[in-house]
């Protein structure tokens, strides 16, 4: 279906050069000695990012041979509950970050008083997750036991428990996440969750065959509660796990003057932070409410598919904010500037092509999870393109926030959430205000967001542009051409043979993939030799060397 090893090649490749680009200046400011560190760093650049790339192929491959075995064997209206599950919970989890988790990258990549921001941060997450815990059943009694409103199937509340644990430790993860992305410890962050992926989906395949073969137990529980059971145990492990390999921590008593410095910098965030988490959840509670389980399972499952592309571009997003406020402390206004231009292209070459797959073969890739999904194929399509912009706008974000700016993020997330949201109710349901007219059915969900991100996309990049000089980068046009062609060849092979079974998807997909690589080494986009170190960087068999080395501490930071 896909073959992500080689695309995966961008990060380091378009690093390097961005990083190659700022020795004259540290050269003529700080001397030959930083010169020479900066040059070693750069052989590490490339390792960073190809032990995330391959930690989220690992577990993007797992991702869908488990949900492949949930919606063929367990059901698609299990599955269905599952969403809807996630959506309600996921909307409770509103008070799980509110932007301290941003506020703990951008203070621990400054490297002071780690032991406290530690203790502080801690504390802040816990807190938060009891919050949670609170608000989602104080939600639930208010609904079942005040209102008296009930769900679709009785199903869906013990699916909401069920997803309880899974919610609060996945917001404690990003308290270990956030420390490894802001030290720039990649295998770290890479080794946790893919020990989790790989259990998580061991488990739903597990749990298909028991579902299809009937085995004895399988009517116990209903498939939707096992489901969300797993990802409450294996997020769980997943902590335990981040905990284990970051040892030794240091982790001192909770400070308030932290409490301060950190909220300074989260407050302008967690209001849109709050919304930003609604706005990830809702949709799937008013399809679910309007459209019932098939189509919310539907909506999902598109969704987990496109997931594989922001799973990919995390290699790249995950350092961006660490990198560009060293960079801002360092470089000049016009090495800022282009180095935000330098990661919107490299993150644009590395998920184009699995954009382009995904909207050309929408139906073929959505009916090998079901049929009955089929009819919702469109919506894979747009939601491509959304995650497409939606990526290629976060280093303008990062660059903001790097530069202190946290507040412009803050209002134009709070402004374009709230639209976002407010479509939703509009372009979701049969009928509003009396009319069809505004109705778009499920496909209304994908619709609205992709909306808000382009007019997202055009305010963003006017403001970075008017204030630090880095707007449009118009080379972007030039990456039209090999995915043109990846489009063609797609195109083409559909109207030779059928494409549907994935034994022909699979290596067309790949066959694309490779074409679209090839084209761009035509137009000198990348190098062989680029790909040669790369392919070199991306061995999981030196993970556990990566993961001696950073806890030994003989690597460096970037």
């Amino acid at each position: 279906m896909r073959s992500p090893s080689v695309c995966g090649l961008y990060f380091s490749i378009q690093g390097i050069r961005l990083l190659k680009r700022f020795m004259h200046l540290f050269i003529f400011v700080y001397g030959q000695d930083l010169f020479c560190a900066l040059t070693m760093h750069l052989q590490l650049l490339s390792r960073k990012s190809s032990i995330i790339v391959s930690q989220n192929v690992i577990s993007a491959l797992f991702g869908y041979v488990g949900l492949f075995f949930i919606t063929r064997f367990i059901g698609v209206q299990a599955f269905g509950f599952l969403a809807f599950g996630m959506g309600f919970a996921g909307t409770m989890s509103l008070v799980t970050d509110l932007g301290f988790t941003t506020a703990n990258v951008k203070t621990q990549a400054e490297g002071r008083d780690i032991a406290e921001n530690n203790g502080t941060f801690l504390a802040i997450k816990l807190a938060l997750g009891i919050i949670f815990v609170i608000v989602t059943l104080s939600a639930l009694l208010v609904w079942t036991d005040i209102l008296h409103r009930g769900f679709e199937s009785p199903v869906e509340y013990w699916v909401v428990i069920a997803l309880i644990p899974y919610y609060f430790f996945n917001s404690l993860i990003g308290f270990t996440n956030s420390f490894y992305s802001a030290n720039l410890s990649p295998t770290r962050l890479a080794i946790p969750p893919l020990i989790e992926a790989i259990l998580r989906n061991s488990i739903f395949i597990f749990l298909g065959l028991a579902f299809y073969y009937n085995l004895p137990g399988h009517e116990i529980i209903s498939g939707a509660i096992a489901l969300g059971l797993t990802y409450s145990v294996t997020y769980t492990t997943y902590f335990l796990i981040s905990l284990y390999v970051g040892r030794p921590w240091k982790i001192g008593r909770p400070s308030w003057n932290t409490f301060r410095k950190y909220r300074k910098i989260a407050l302008p965030l967690a209001f849109s932070t709050a919304l930003g988490t609604i706005n990830g959840n809702i949709d799937k509670v008013i399809i679910q409410f309007f459209w019932q389980a098939t189509a919310t399972a539907a909506f999902y499952a598109d969704q987990k598919i496109v997931l594989l592309i922001s799973s990919l571009s995390s290699a790249v997003s995950v350092f961006f904010l660490p990198m560009l406020s060293k960079i801002h402390a360092h470089g000049t206004r016009e090495n800022f500037s282009s180095s935000v231009k330098e990661y919107e292209r490299f993150i644009s070459l590395f998920i184009l092509p699995f954009v382009v797959l995904f909207i050309v073969y929408s139906s073929e890739i959505v009916n090998l999870f079901s049929a009955a999904f089929i009819s919702y194929s469109a919506i894979l399509g747009i939601l491509a393109v959304n995650i497409y912009f939606s990526i290629t706008l976060s280093p303008y974000s990062s660059a903001l926030i790097a530069r202190g700016k946290s507040p412009v993020i803050g209002i134009l997330a709070l402004i374009s959430v709230t639209a976002n949201i407010i479509l939703n109710f509009i372009l979701v349901p049969p009928m509003i205000f009396g009319t069809r007219i505004f109705s778009l059915g499920v496909a209304g969900a994908a619709i609205s967001t992709l909306m808000v991100t382009l007019a997202n996309y055009v305010i963003l990049q006017t403001m970075l542009y008017r204030s630090h000089g880095a707007g449009f980068n118009f080379y972007l046009a030039k990456q039209l051409i090999p995915a043109g062609a990846e489009a063609v060849f797609l195109l083409g092979i559909s109207m030779l043979i059928n494409v549907k079974d994935i034994i022909v998807l699979l290596p067309v997909s790949v066959a694309s993939i490779l074409i679209f690589v090839g084209i761009a080494m035509i137009i000198r986009e990348v190098s062989l030799e680029e790909i040669k170190i790369f392919i070199h960087g991306m061995n999981p068999l030196g993970f556990r060397k990566s993961l001696e080395e950073e806890m030994s501490g003989k690597k460096g930071n970037i």
